[in-house]
C-alpha cells in the first residue's frame, strides 16, 4: 500500500512509501518502522535464525505464484513424527477468511489460529511481530483468525516462521522439517474439469523437500501431473511415435533395397561377360 509519508527502509536504506513491502527491495521490515517498533531490539537482521532450507522451499513457492498457478500451498511437517506444524498459503487464498488483502498481488500468507492452544496464543500476541499480523473479519468455520501477508519477502517470512515454531509452538530448533509445495493450475484450464471432473488429480503438481540443522535440505519427490506435465509427456510422446515410424519404414524398405542391389549386380555382371 502506497502512503504519501516515505519511510526509511531498514534492510536497503531507501525511501519507500509502500509501507507493507519495501517498493525495491520487497522486504517487510519497513512494516516495524510503520508500526514505530524499535528495529534494532527485533531479531530480523541478517545473521537471524531460521530453519535449514525453508528460505529455498517458500522462495520455490513464491515462484510458482510467479508462474501463475491459481493457488499455492505450502504444507510444513515434522519430519521425524510426521506431525503437521503449519502451513503457508499464496494471497488469493486470504479471500476464505478476510476481506482486507490485496487480491492483485502475489505474497506467502499465513494464518494463526486462535482459541486451540491458550499458552500458545499468549506467547503469540506478546512476540515482536504480532502486530504486523491483522485479525481476520470473517471466519466462514467459526475459527478466529491472525493472519499475514509477507509478500515475496520469503527471508523475512522464513524468520518469522522460525520464531512460531520454536518459541511459539515449542518444537526443537534441531527438527528436520518435511515442505510439500501443492501448485494448482488455473481451473479453466484444468484437464479433469474439461473432461466433466474426470482425472482429478490432474488439476495440480506437488513437490516435496526434506531438510533440517542435520540434514541438507533435498527435494525427495515431484508429481508433475498438471496440463503442462502433460503436455510435456505427450510431446515426448509425439517424439518416440515418430522415432518408430521412422525405423519402421527403414526395416520395411531394407527387402527392397536389398533385392534392388541384387539386380544391379545382376546386371552389371552380365555387361562384364
Amino acid at each position: 500500500m502506497d502512503n504519501l509519508v516515505a519511510l526509511t527502509c531498514p534492510n536497503c536504506g531507501a525511501a519507500t512509501t509502500n509501507h507493507n513491502n519495501c517498493e525495491y527491495c520487497g522486504s517487510l521490515l519497513v512494516r516495524f518502522v510503520d508500526k514505530r517498533i524499535d528495529i534494532n531490539q527485533t531479531n530480523y537482521s541478517a545473521n537471524a535464525e531460521t530453519f535449514v532450507g525453508m528460505e529455498q522451499v517458500l522462495e520455490a513457492q513464491y515462484k510458482r505464484m510467479e508462474e501463475g498457478r491459481a493457488d499455492v500451498f505450502c504444507s510444513i511437517v515434522n519430519g521425524f513424527d510426521g506431525s503437521p506444524i503449519i502451513y503457508t498459503t499464496s494471497t488469493h487464498n486470504l479471500g476464505n477468511i478476510t476481506s482486507n488483502y490485496d487480491y492483485k498481488t502475489n505474497g506467502i500468507a499465513i494464518n494463526y489460529i486462535t482459541g486451540i492452544n491458550k499458552e500458545q496464543d499468549k506467547k503469540f500476541v506478546e512476540m515482536d511481530f504480532f502486530p504486523l499480523f491483522t485479525f481476520a473479519d470473517k471466519n466462514a468455520d467459526g475459527q478466529r483468525y491472525y493472519w499475514i501477508n509477507f509478500g515475496k519477502d520469503y527471508k523475512n517470512a522464513a524468520r518469522i516462521l522460525y520464531r512460531i515454531i520454536v518459541e511459539v509452538f515449542g518444537i526443537n530448533p534441531n527438527v528436520t522439517l518435511e515442505y510439500t509445495i501443492w501448485s494448482y493450475i488455473n481451473y479453466n484450464k484444468c484437464i479433469g474439469w474439461q473432461e466433466g471432473g474426470q482425472n482429478v488429480s490432474e488439476k495440480f503438481i506437488y513437490e516435496c523437500y526434506r531438510g533440517g540443522k542435520n540434514e541438507t535440505l533435498r527435494k525427495t519427490f515431484e508429481n508433475d501431473s498438471s496440463i503442462f506435465g502433460l503436455e510435456k509427456k505427450k510431446k515426448m510422446i509425439g517424439n518416440t511415435v515418430l522415432t518408430v515410424r521412422i525405423i519402421a519404414i527403414i526395416i520395411l524398405a531394407i527387402p527392397g533395397i536389398a533385392l534392388a542391389l541384387f539386380l544391379l549386380i545382376g546386371t552389371i555382371v552380365r555387361l562384364f561377360r
